[in-house]
């Protein structure tokens, strides 16, 4: 251990030197704040209105159990099967814990999702500390990692907070692995530690991955750094690859339980993709998608929701599209091999970058026209940025052994203020780009201006003016994407809802009926098909559509026994309508939503027609006991009418 306060070979620190050796990630963690700091003001954006604003398995805790032994996308209804590929246990629970403490109010989830980012930030300087990268070096990665802006989709964007919880745990994992290795980074040997360390590490991999299934891929990279940090002098190659298999073993039992349980939970292990582009193209398309994300690691200028990348074919592979690609990332890997043969961290960087990117390289999983993604490089963007700012910082410091310390305060001085100023640079791209997901218009506007001839952005656009009212814009951007895919579903519905509220009733009932032609369980198309046929005045047929969606739906028979209850009443069938209600009367205990509760209202109607008055006051009393801790306009109204005759009026 050298003086007091100052830094010893491993790094360490004594004194205020222990302190101020921490300066580094203070400041990172406060440029990271400053960076997002108009974040705060945001709303709910894209996958936010349903994972959240229209959850329930989130909000109500009756439904935790099933929210946390299902997928992510359970609460639109049990149709027997998953209806996504992701189950992440610690995810939902994230979400329940910030719906307590902030309801719908969104500056405190963004709140959260920024003090997770800083979270990361601090684990990103403990693992690089630990892996024996200079402080210099060290403190202008974990800064640039701090306010890259392909990090603005993971933390603006609050659905994106499932890559800074993984994150977490891995880094945090990582790093207690880490400690093994702490003495041999100084040139003595591995240390020697009990059970405790082994057991929090696997413990909080564990945790990782119910957060995110990319986690999966964790134990190569435990492998990686075993392979560089416990290399001796003279070892066979196979005697090292033994020994770094060894230590992963129980990192790769754990991922092993995690898909195992996902499978039960999920019912499969992928679901099919009927629009995946055959395996032939997702080969050739790999070397254009390596090489946009090694662009926007170091150049991140065109910043979007999607991005105008297309699956490359045999029939249009080219040179911008793939032999310009495949020559860059030629010379990037030579880079890399060299990097790897000079041995210390960099091959851990390397894998760092690639293992948690690899997933992203199967566009057969993603949406012809959502290929790529700035937040799959939230956890690579740390190993990329230790392959480029380790090497240059190495660079310019230079040979220490015949510095004084006077030039090598000076050469971390350059560092620092270089890094300092690409940092700052990187920050205001950053605080200009959170503008674009602090609303669903801002948003989609953004992606069509990066990729003007996206149908799936031009949609979502149009579907944000809708929702704005600002009908003409939304017209001219639905009509565009029709024109570039006319079967895009979601168009044609918003297409059809725009002719329904401007009464051009049979042209949208033609096009809900269009739709059903290929989706026969479009919930929104048999919805707005029965209620465009109320509209016209064709009770019987709303009411055989209903009918229709209750077979196909079962998930959704409360709903439609419901509706189809009320248009018989309305046909002047009361007797069926008494009967569609009593089928479903039990299935109503423990329900919460509004909507299904005025089951019991109507009900007691129902009875009061009926003249069967004690039977009535019971269906009132039991919508008024089931809707009591809901303050909504509509439903406080309808249990005053309830009460009013419930006391006789």
């Amino acid at each position: 251990m050298s003086k007091k306060g100052t830094i010893d070979e491993s790094g360490a620190a004594s004194g205020w030197g222990r302190c101020l050796s921490w300066w580094p990630v203070v400041l990172a963690i406060l440029l990271a704040c400053i960076a997002y700091s108009n974040a705060i003001s945001g709303d709910f954006v894209y996958d936010d209105t349903k994972q959240i604003v229209e959850n329930r398995y989130i909000q109500e805790g009756q439904y935790t159990v099933t929210a946390l032994t299902s997928d992510v996308w359970s609460y639109k209804g049990d149709r027997g099967r998953a209806w996504s590929n992701y189950w992440r246990p610690a995810f939902v629970s994230w979400l329940m814990v910030n719906y307590r403490l902030f309801g719908l109010e969104p500056a405190g989830w963004h709140v959260t999702n920024i003090a997770l980012h800083c979270v990361v930030v601090l684990l990103a300087w403990v693992v690089l500390r630990r892996l024996g990268v200079a402080a210099t070096a060290a403190g202008v990665i974990v800064w640039l990692f701090a306010v890259h802006p392909v990090h603005v989709e993971s933390v603006t964007w609050i659905s994106g907070s499932p890559d800074m919880l993984v994150s977490i745990f891995l880094l945090a994992s990582f790093a207690v692995h880490l400690g093994r290795y702490r003495a041999a980074a100084v040139g003595g040997k591995p240390a020697r530690r009990g059970w405790g360390g082994t057991v929090a590490a696997l413990a909080l991999y564990a945790l990782a991955t119910l957060c995110k299934e990319v986690s999966v891929l964790f134990p190569a990279l435990i492998m990686a750094a075993d392979w560089v940090l416990s290399a001796r002098p003279d070892e066979r190659v196979l005697m090292r690859l033994r020994r770094a298999v060894v230590v992963a073993l129980p990192f790769v039992a754990i991922a092993a339980v995690f898909l195992i349980a996902r499978t039960i939970v999920l019912g499969m292990v992928a679901q099919a993709t009927p629009w995946a582009p055959s395996a032939a193209s997702v080969l050739l398309t790999m070397p254009e998608l390596l090489f946009f994300y090694v662009r926007q690691v170091l150049v991140p200028i065109q910043l979007a929701p999607d991005y105008p990348l297309r699956a490359v074919t045999s029939a249009d592979i080219g040179l911008a599209n793939f032999a310009l690609p495949v020559a860059v990332l030629l010379v990037l890997a030579c880079a890399a091999w060299w990097l790897w043969r000079r041995g210390g961290v960099y091959g851990i960087g390397l894998a760092l970058f690639l293992l948690p990117l690899a997933p992203a390289m199967n566009i057969a999983a993603f949406l012809p026209e959502q290929m790529v993604h700035d937040r799959y490089l939230y956890l690579p963007l740390l190993g990329a940025l230790l392959v480029t700012i380790g090497p240059l910082a190495a660079f310019v410091i230079g040979r220490s052994g015949g510095a004084s310390a006077a030039v090598l305060r000076r050469r971390n001085r350059i560092i620092y203020v270089v890094g300092l100023g690409m940092t700052v640079a990187l920050s205001a791209r950053t605080y200009a780009y959170n503008r674009a997901w602090l609303s669903e218009v801002a948003l989609w506007e953004c992606g069509v201006a990066v990729d003007p001839d996206s149908a799936h952005m031009l949609s979502q656009l149009g579907h944000a003016y809708l929702d704005a009212g600002r009908v003409d814009e939304a017209k001219a951007a639905l009509s565009r994407a029709i024109e570039i895919n006319p079967g895009v579903t979601s168009v044609i519905l918003d297409l059809a809802d725009i002719a329904r509220r401007e009464g051009r009733l049979a042209e949208a009932e033609e096009a809900y009926r269009r739709v059903l032609s290929v989706y026969p369980d479009s919930e929104v198309a048999l919805d707005q098909l029965a209620r465009t046929c109320e509209l016209q005045g064709k009770l019987a047929e709303a009411r055989r559509v209903l009918e229709d969606a209750r077979s196909a739906l079962p998930y959704r028979r409360l709903k439609y026994t419901m509706n189809v209850a009320v248009l018989s009443a309305r046909l002047g069938e009361s007797e069926r309508a008494l009967t569609e209600l009593e089928s479903i009367h039990d299935a109503l205990a423990g329900v919460t939503d509004p909507e299904l509760l005025r089951s019991y209202y109507f009900l007691g109607e129902l009875y009061h027609g009926a003249g069967r008055t004690a039977e009535a006051r019971q269906a009132y009393q039991d919508y008024i006991a089931a809707t009591s801790h809901t303050t909504d306009p509509g439903v406080a109204s309808l249990r005053d009418k309830a009460r009013r005759r419930l006391s006789g009026e």
